[in-house]
Formats: C-alpha cells, sequence, structure tokens
C-alpha cells in the first residue's frame, strides 16, 4: 500500500503509527477485531486522514465509506484510487 505524505494536510497528511497497529489488528485472523472484518459487515472511517484503514478493510471485503473534512477528501479520492482496483474500488466510497 502507497499513501504519500501531504505536509499541506497537516495531520491529515500523514500515516500514524496507530493506524498501521489496527491495521494490523484487522488483518491478523487471532486479533479479537478480525471478526467485523467481513464483507457482511460495513464500516465508516471518520476523520480518515490517508484513509489507511478504509482502504485496508476495503482489501478485506468490506463496504467502506472514508470520509474527513472537505479539504481532505481529494486526498482521500487519491489514496483511494492509488491503493485500489475492481471489486475493492467498487465497494469504497469517498
Amino acid at each position: 500500500l502507497t499513501f504519500p505524505l501531504v505536509k499541506t494536510l497537516g495531520e491529515a497528511g500523514c500515516l500514524f503509527q496507530s493506524s498501521l497497529v489496527l491495521c494490523n489488528l484487522l488483518t491478523d485472523p487471532d486479533s479479537p477485531f478480525s471478526k467485523f472484518v467481513t464483507p457482511q459487515h460495513r464500516a465508516v472511517e471518520v476523520g480518515s486522514g490517508t484513509g489507511a484503514l478504509g482502504v485496508s478493510a476495503a482489501l478485506l471485503g468490506v463496504p467502506v465509506c472514508i470520509t474527513d473534512l472537505p479539504h481532505v477528501l481529494s486526498q482521500l479520492s487519491d489514496n483511494v484510487a492509488l491503493n485500489l482496483s475492481g471489486e475493492a474500488l467498487a465497494r469504497t466510497s469517498v
């Protein structure tokens, strides 16, 4: 996955370590969180910043709505287009 640093967006333009930790928890089958990462669940990522969590969930089959403040939506759309294609892209909205 690729999430370019966008310094002009401040905190919304960088990938936080906590996002990576949660992405790992969502993808680990032994994690208690992994049971919520199925196509039967839907997710809304609020205050998404780079959209890393939403993109990861979409890759795992979850329909996702990724959102943030209006000035961040362009970055989110770019990151979704950069990292998703096919069915994963179709089940993701920004």
